[in-house]
């Protein structure tokens, strides 16, 4: 009888088997038993506004799954300042949902559907987002002792800036039509040496705040004191106020002389925080001896020899051998260790030779500085003459920690922009360029390296969001290439760059790498623009690709251009 079922009950068993193996074969879209976790949350906080962005819970296609995201002050998420359920994958904020210059965390997590549960956790940023509202940072050309002029990006509704000093009573500032219009308002009656808080609002609601500190004079002048007895009685790392007017550099015969810094720093700013209101005619800067440093804001300067000359316009004068020439006090060529060097907001023009000679040490690391800055500055027409020996910044045997150019402009002007091409002393530590977010046109030639060149010596360059137009100028004869450096420890890198219309001496576009030099060169483009060696005016032109070329997504070149 048991036989006789076993054998009964063996076909149904095995039609049961093959029932389920049809069944499993037959599988369709994965259902997962809960929704996946979302990833990588990006934020991207512009004015006053944040995007955030995610990407979606894996296998979620088709779900209708939505997604919740909580934003809070704390890293804990103990408290939540903010929520919001969504079935997008990005979603966008201002400041009437979260709180300018307010850091905030993002936490994000699936929801359940009606199959499938939640997801088990949250992604959550790694770091905090802050949104910097609709006014922007001061520059220096916008600050002065009693006046700082504030600027926001557009805003229809905003109604007053609130100013607050520190350890002082705040006070309002109402904006009219013409101010909102004009996204700026110029604040007067502000006290020298004061750091400043400054809130802009629509009604009660802040869209955007900004500090700053007026700078001091130690003494304020103006056309009628003499530029060499102020510096000359000025004490170590005074900061002289002039007032607008042009400023001549003449002895007691009214003759054209250099003008001497010895052994101090001293830093003049032209108060009214606009270059073209404040002129200075020099025949040359020397920042003679050990402690001699420079500082200068918002100020044209003109070179000039001083020396007359008919023409047929009337008269002229020659330009100016150099602009700013370090020297030893004792002897020019005397181991010195100089003061920081800034230049900022500034215009320089007409100059013979360099924009700065450091190379007069008669010994290798005879000159020691610590940081050179050029920054928000124009310089043109520096080392016209085709035939001239000499580069536009000289750092020749010059042991420098940094030079840092920034923002700003040059044209028309030397056979290269940086030397630095004698090896210095081993053990010395790497000195650093940064060139970043300049223009630069007509300029390089004679067979040289004419961005920087460090030939065997050491070098850390970093050249970015620049560009580079019109090499050789038309007086010169053609380039071996952009960049050089072979020195131990050297390293070049030259990214999101523009440059264009740059040829070597036979005629072939020029290299960013030679064979002898290696440079991590990266997302740069040859987009031709119509300037020329005449070219004074670089704005890019509307719907340029180098608006936003940049590392960060903007313009590329002096940030004034792409206004």
């Amino acid at each position: 009888m048991k036989k006789y079922m076993i054998w009964l009950a063996a076909p149904l068993l095995c039609a049961l088997m093959l029932a389920s193996c049809k069944k499993n074969n037959d599988i369709g879209t994965l259902q997962p038993s809960r929704a996946f976790v979302p990833t990588t949350i990006v934020t991207t906080p512009t004015g006053a506004s944040v995007k955030i962005d995610w990407k979606a819970s894996l296998f979620s296609t088709g779900t209708g799954v939505t997604y919740t995201v909580d934003l809070s002050r704390n890293q804990n998420f103990s408290t939540i300042d903010y929520t919001k359920t969504t079935d997008a994958v990005t979603l966008t904020l201002t400041d009437e949902q979260l709180l300018v210059g307010q850091p905030y965390y993002v936490r994000i997590k699936a929801n359940a559907t009606a199959t499938t549960p939640g997801s088990n956790g949250y992604v959550v940023t790694t770091s905090s987002f802050t949104m910097p509202g609709v006014l922007q940072s001061v520059a220096n050309a916008d600050l002065s002792s009693k006046t700082v002029l504030l600027k926001w990006l557009t805003a229809p509704d905003v109604t007053k800036i609130t100013i607050t000093p520190t350890g002082g009573t705040a006070f309002d500032v109402v904006l009219t039509p013409g101010d909102v219009t004009a996204k700026s308002k110029l604040i007067t009656g502000l006290t020298p040496n004061t750091a400043y808080r400054a809130d802009i609002y629509a009604g009660t609601r802040v869209k955007g705040f900004t500090t700053f500190t007026t700078p001091l004079y130690n003494r304020e002048i103006t056309t009628a004191d003499n530029l060499i007895d102020v510096i000359n009685a000025a004490a170590n790392n005074d900061v002289i106020g002039l007032a607008d007017g042009t400023y001549e550099i003449k002895d007691a015969t009214a003759t054209v002389v250099n003008l001497t810094i010895l052994q101090k720093s001293i830093t003049l700013q032209g108060k009214s925080g606009d270059p073209a209101k404040v002129r200075i005619k020099f025949k040359q800067i020397d920042l003679k001896g050990t402690g001699a440093g420079f500082g200068a804001r918002s100020i044209t300067f003109e070179g000039t020899d001083g020396v007359v000359v008919a023409t047929p316009g009337g008269t002229s004068t020659g330009p100016a051998p150099y602009f700013l020439n370090l020297i030893g006090a004792g002897s020019d060529g005397e181991n010195s260790t100089f003061a920081n060097i800034n230049i900022d907001g500034c215009v320089v023009y007409n100059v013979l030779n360099a924009l700065l000679r450091g190379n007069r040490s008669t010994n290798v690391n005879g000159f020691v500085i610590g940081n050179i800055n050029i920054n928000n500055s124009v310089v043109y027409n520096v080392n016209a003459p085709a035939s001239a020996s000499f580069n536009t910044i000289e750092l020749s045997r010059v042991q420098f920690a940094q030079l840092n150019i920034t923002n700003s402009t040059f044209y028309e002007f030397g056979r290269a922009l940086v030397v630095a091409n004698t090896l210095l002393n081993s053990g010395t530590p790497v000195p650093v360029v940064k060139i970043d977010k300049c223009t630069f046109n007509s300029f390089g030639g004679n067979n040289m390296f004419v961005l920087v060149d460090a030939n065997t010596n050491f070098l850390n360059v970093t050249a970015t969001n620049n560009i580079i137009g019109n090499i050789p100028k038309v007086t010169a004869t053609g380039a071996q290439g952009l960049l050089r450096g072979t020195g131990p420890g050297s390293t070049f890198t030259f990214t999101n760059n523009n440059l264009f219309n740059a040829v070597t001496t036979t005629g072939a576009v020029l290299p960013v790498n030679t064979s002898a030099t290696s440079v991590n060169a990266t997302a740069n483009t040859a987009v031709a623009l119509s300037w020329t060696a005449a070219t004074t005016d670089f704005t890019l032109p509307a719907g340029s690709p180098l608006r936003t070329a940049s590392t960060t997504g903007g313009a590329i070149g002096d940030p004034r251009w792409a206004k």
